[in-house]
């Protein structure tokens, strides 16, 4: 994301701000957002628990793809695959997207992967602090395995 001096849209602290890590199965989760201005998006990044200091993390982070969609037009913007080779930046890497992604003010995103084998984080809360300025968070996305519940 370009936003001046913080590139990211969350900035979820090692302490995982009250998250618990889990790998009870494979879940789908991210975290819901719109812009506050006409935003691009570089990177997309997910989540690892070998960074993170709650408790049960550590695992073998496996390559995971990592998707943003325009929750308004049901649409796939990008996506990225993220490894444990790419860049760190608090507990989540970040894959470069091949074309930068143009966020307009109108329309609510999501940027979403599924945890496979890693380790996910549940519950994390976060301050505003945590929150880039260039967006307002909507809420953390969790669905759980066969689709039997959503957490926001």
């Amino acid at each position: 994301m370009n936003s001046g001096s913080n590139p990211v849209a969350l900035n979820v602290p090692a302490s995982g701000s009250g998250g618990i890590n889990y790998t009870q199965g494979s879940y789908l989760e991210g975290f819901e957002f719109t812009a506050n201005s006409a935003i691009s998006i570089t990177q997309l990044g997910a989540y690892d628990s070998n960074y993170s200091h709650l408790t049960n993390g550590a695992e073998t982070f496996s390559p995971v793809e990592v998707a943003l969609y325009d929750l308004t037009t049901h649409t796939q913007l990008g996506s990225v695959t993220v490894k444990a080779s790419d860049p760190l930046t608090g507990v989540f890497h970040y894959a470069s997207l091949v074309n930068p992604i143009v966020l307009n003010i109108k329309d609510n995103y999501a940027v979403v992967w599924v945890s496979g084998t890693n380790h996910y984080i549940a519950g994390p809360t976060l301050t505003q602090t945590d929150i880039n300025s260039a967006i307002t968070y909507v809420g953390f996305v969790r669905l759980r395995p066969r689709g039997s519940h959503a957490d926001k």
